[in-house]
C-alpha cells in the first residue's frame, strides 16, 4: 500500500511540476543534436520528483515498522569495486 502510495504521489507531482530534463532543454532549446553517449536513453516524462527516490522512501519506511529505525547492518554489495567503497551501517 505505502508503495503504491508513493508510486501515485510521485506520478502526480511529476506532472504538476513538470521540469523538463537537462538534456531535453538542451535538445529543444539549445542544440538538436547534442547527445550524451553513456546516457542512452532519455526517459519521455518529467525528472522532478524523482520515483526512484519517492519508492526507496516508502520501502524504508515499510522495512522500519518491521524492524524498526536503528537496526544494524553492513552492506557489502559493492565491495569488489575499485572505484569506490562505501559501507553502511544504519537504515537511516
Amino acid at each position: 500500500m505505502a508503495e503504491n502510495d508513493a508510486a501515485v504521489n510521485a506520478w502526480y507531482n511529476k506532472y504538476k511540476f513538470n521540469i523538463e530534463r537537462p538534456i531535453t532543454y538542451i535538445q529543444r532549446n539549445i542544440d538538436p543534436k547534442f547527445t550524451i553517449p553513456w546516457l542512452g536513453f532519455t526517459p519521455p516524462f518529467p525528472a522532478y520528483p524523482s520515483g526512484h527516490a519517492t519508492f526507496s522512501f516508502a520501502g524504508v519506511g515499510i522495512l522500519e515498522s518491521f524492524v524498526g529505525g536503528a537496526y544494524p547492518f553492513t552492506d557489502f554489495c559493492h565491495q569488489q569495486r575499485t572505484d569506490f567503497f562505501r559501507c553502511t551501517t544504519k537504515l537511516q
